[in-house]
């Protein structure tokens, strides 16, 4: 019951600080890749409060850059953030548009023009009944033979989450063309470009609650 008053109470608090976080955080910046984005400040999972803060943004300008061409999304998440039409492969999330196989699995009908994917490589093979340490590396090699032009690929990912995934990061396994880390930096949710060494000293759940420190792979090799 208490738990259940806390979650109505925190919901409530989120609805009602959501207009000025709109008109303030959304407000202000952060540089990705050599660009400028809006922090996002959205309801859904309160985004001023976590990673989604910057996930969101990078998410929908690669998304708005490929709009009119055949692209996937793996995991079920732009729809809670915009109107969209593209395909989406979530193997658990219930959704009238997601098609929910493994995608180590999918065979669509023909290559995908971009992919994207945010905070899903993670927990693939380590949120599932069965453990494979190795699955996300196969889910990636099946992205790559998916995407007509393999430097249309987006995926983006927490550090600290998943131990093996780290790892292969480290060890320069994960077949990407370049990567690029953020780190959050302040109480206050704001985040910056760093370096593969200061992301990894900023594992998930370290200083502040989620993510720390992501990583957004560009392209596959």
């Amino acid at each position: 019951m208490a738990s259940t008053l806390f979650q109505l109470a925190d919901k409530v608090s989120v609805y009602v600080t959501y207009p000025y976080k709109f008109l303030t955080y959304s407000r202000e910046s952060f540089h990705y890749d050599g660009e400028t984005y809006h922090y996002a400040a959205f309801p859904y999972t309160a985004t001023w409060r976590n990673e989604r803060c910057v996930e969101v943004p990078i998410l929908l300008k690669f998304l708005e850059r490929h709009r009119g061409k055949n692209i996937l999304e793996l995991g079920n998440v732009s729809r809670y953030f915009g109107t969209f039409s593209h395909d989406v492969v979530d193997k658990y999330e219930k959704h009238r548009d997601a098609i929910n196989t493994d995608i180590v699995d999918y065979v669509p009908r023909k290559q995908y023009d971009a992919i994207a994917s945010i905070s899903t490589l993670e927990h693939i093979g380590f949120d599932e009944e069965i453990k494979d340490p190795n699955k996300p590396i196969q889910a990636l090699e099946a992205l790559r033979k998916m995407v007509r032009t393999p430097d249309n690929v987006l995926i983006g990912f927490p550090i600290g989450y998943n131990k093996h995934l780290d790892r292969a990061l480290v060890e320069n396994r994960l077949p990407f063309q370049r990567i690029i880390f953020m780190r959050r930096v302040d109480q206050a949710n704001h985040w910056v470009e760093t370096t593969q060494d200061e992301a990894m000293a900023n594992p998930y759940g370290a200083k502040f609650l989620g993510a720390n420190a992501l990583a957004f792979g560009l392209g596959l090799k």
